[in-house]
């Protein structure tokens, strides 16, 4: 649930956090002119000031209503104002703009919980994030969670992350598989977004986002990471531009991350992991650039992006194998750069062209 604005309609309090649950085990650090009392679970440990040994704890503490007590003492609340939270991005972002965005974020995994952090730590206001799995200890090394979450819903997981960053965010969830979705709930889903991020790991989920996504006319953005994090790319959809289906047919890019035959970054035959944090945190940087952009509608921003496609090399393998190390030089393709790919609609795309699709698709039938 969203924290209770009743009582404070701009500004969220600790105790209600604590009531919600919304941070395990740490709920927040309440102070008092001679003590710091933490609360965590359902009981709060005294400790002195800075440098001194705690005090015996832990004490039995209750919530009401009034706030958070020891003893039938009510203890001070500290108060986050919300519109301080996000002061140092006034000037190159429109905070107050963002405010009333919503974006969906379908995928939580590596890169999908990176840009929600991200999007949040701008200002977004409003989440939808959806994702059928719980995190494991393997997403760890990747994750924007922590070990704290294990085996927690990766849709919750992130939404009291996000809460820590954006406290006065709406932030709905869901835990389903994306394809199980009923056509009608998802496009209705979709269509009351400002934007869509697609960070799933599957064509079969992609396909379906980018057709919807067409159909309504809603901006989206897709991430994703090539074999072993070699590299990736960040495409986005807007309405006078080409769509995720014309950029796969013209077989610009590889698949999604899966494992290989070897290690990234070792000499020494080690269990293959899909792709180190460092890999995969370029993509999701661009990813949330253009998520940004597409929800300002800044024309002076876009100046600075103009391409639909983005793509990005880590490593001098598969397809990037014959590229150049980076050094001094701008006039070649080096790993660790951004190229940004000039592409125009497919003219026979089925999603974004599907009346020349339908026309072309008749005449080959009409010839067998």
């Amino acid at each position: 649930r969203p924290p209770d604005r009743a009582r404070h309609p701009d500004a969220v309090t600790a105790t209600t956090m604590a009531r919600e649950g919304f941070f395990a085990p740490t709920v927040a650090t309440l102070s008092t002119p001679a003590r710091r009392y933490t609360l965590v679970d359902d009981e709060v440990l005294r400790v002195g000031p800075e440098g001194e040994s705690p005090l015996p704890g832990p004490l039995g503490v209750t919530v009401d209503g009034e706030g958070v007590r020891i003893g039938g003492a009510l203890l001070p609340t500290m108060v986050v104002d919300s519109s301080q939270v996000f002061d140092r991005n006034r000037g190159v972002l429109e905070s107050g703009t963002l405010a009333g965005k919503h974006v969906l974020i379908v995928g939580l995994g590596s890169g999908g919980s990176s840009i929600a952090l991200d999007l949040a730590k701008s200002g977004v206001g409003r989440f939808t994030l959806v994702d059928m799995d719980r995190l494991e200890t393997h997403n760890v090394g990747r994750h924007a969670c922590d070990l704290g979450d294990l085996g927690r819903r990766k849709t919750l997981a992130v939404r009291d992350l996000l809460y820590r960053r954006n406290p006065a965010a709406v932030i709905d969830t869901l835990d389903v598989d994306i394809l199980d979705m009923p056509e009608e709930g998802l496009a209705a889903l979709i269509e009351s977004s400002d934007l869509v991020v697609v960070a799933t790991d599957s064509n079969a989920s992609r396909f379906r986002l980018n057709r919807l996504a067409v159909q309504t006319r809603t901006p989206a953005v897709f991430g994703r990471a090539y074999l072993r994090a070699c590299g990736g790319d960040a495409l986005r959809v807007r309405a006078d531009g080409p769509c995720y289906s014309c950029m796969v047919s013209e077989r610009i890019v590889s698949e999604e991350v899966t494992a290989g035959t070897a290690p990234a970054y070792s000499d020494r035959p080690l269990e293959v992991q899909p792709g180190l944090a460092v890999d995969i945190a370029p993509i999701s940087w661009m990813c949330t650039r253009l998520a940004l952009q597409a929800l300002l509608g800044a024309p002076e921003q876009d100046g600075d992006l103009r391409a639909d496609l983005y793509i990005w090399a880590n490593r001098r393998e598969h397809q990037f194998s014959r590229w150049e190390p980076m050094d001094f030089s701008v006039k070649r393709m080096t790993v660790n750069r951004w190229y940004g790919v000039r592409m125009a609609r497919r003219a026979d795309c089925p999603v974004c062209n599907e009346e020349a699709f339908l026309a072309d698709l008749e005449g080959l039938l009409a010839d067998a």
